[in-house]
């Protein structure tokens, strides 16, 4: 989901880092820790990764880049390969020709294309939320914290994307850190800091949005859950005593925490 990106972007890193202190001194299992990521390509540098499955991208840039290269096989100033992600056994892949030309450093999407792709994106609304009444919200919010669940999917940060705005709550329900959620999620696939059992904890604002039209929608990073009951049952590590707490709730608590997070 391509909403309130730049919202996301525009999180102070020191806020970010602060909460993954703030929960190391927290008792209990929530121990969320920062992945690093690339500048896009700037200067090879390092910075804090906030975007992807395990934040292993730091900025809006390297992860439109990083789009472009490996979903579409489009050349950027972020990943110059023309052939995106192909092995060096797919020859037919690499030899294949591309549209890469001189007036954009041989590149297929030259860096003003990227620079206005990066700010359309940075500026697209943050998803809204459902038209359901103030009660309901209420009602599965409290749920939604006395379970746990607000430990990691947080709406504590702030920011704004207008240069010198002032910075509004970010209600992306998310803390944007790693978090080691069991052998069940792993995929043995460490990036950065990050585990083969580490997430980034996934925004969950934009749930209104995603089942417009009745279309499927499916959950985690594999898309196994085919429900929100499934993603919360799928979830261990750090977050089982969360995912128990909800198993535990009654029919009508466990009804009114699901229409909170559907209405997001």
């Amino acid at each position: 989901m391509l909403h309130g990106l730049g919202l996301l972007a525009a999180i102070a890193e020191g806020d970010i880092r602060a909460e993954a202190r703030r929960q190391r001194a927290a008792p209990g299992p929530v121990k969320g820790i920062v992945n690093v990521g690339g500048d896009g390509g700037a200067s090879g540098a390092h910075t804090l990764g906030r975007f992807g499955w395990k934040a292993g991208v730091a900025t809006l840039r390297e992860q439109i880049g990083e789009a472009f290269a490996y979903d579409m096989g489009l050349s950027n100033p972020v990943v110059a390969l023309p052939a995106g992600d192909c092995t060096a056994s797919q020859r037919a892949c690499l030899e294949a020709p591309h549209g890469g030309h001189a007036g954009q450093g041989g590149l297929e999407v030259g860096p003003d294309i990227l620079s206005m792709v990066e700010h359309f994106v940075g500026h697209i609304a943050a998803p809204s939320s459902a038209s359901v009444s103030a009660g309901t919200i209420a009602e599965g919010g409290k749920i939604f914290d006395a379970t746990g669940c607000a430990q990691c999917h947080s709406s504590r940060h702030k920011a704004s994307i207008l240069p010198g705005g002032p910075p509004g709550p970010v209600q992306a329900y998310s803390d944007l850190l790693l978090h080691d959620m069991g052998a069940g999620l792993g995929d043995g696939r460490p990036e950065g800091r990050a585990g083969g059992q580490h997430w980034r904890t996934a925004p969950l604002w934009g749930q209104a949005l995603r089942r417009r039209g009745g279309r499927p929608v499916w959950y985690l990073h594999d898309g196994r859950a085919k429900s929100l009951v499934e993603a919360i049952l799928w979830h261990g590590g750090e977050a089982q005593t969360a995912r128990d707490a909800f198993a535990t709730l009654s029919r009508d608590g466990r009804e009114a925490l699901l229409r909170f997070l559907e209405a997001l």
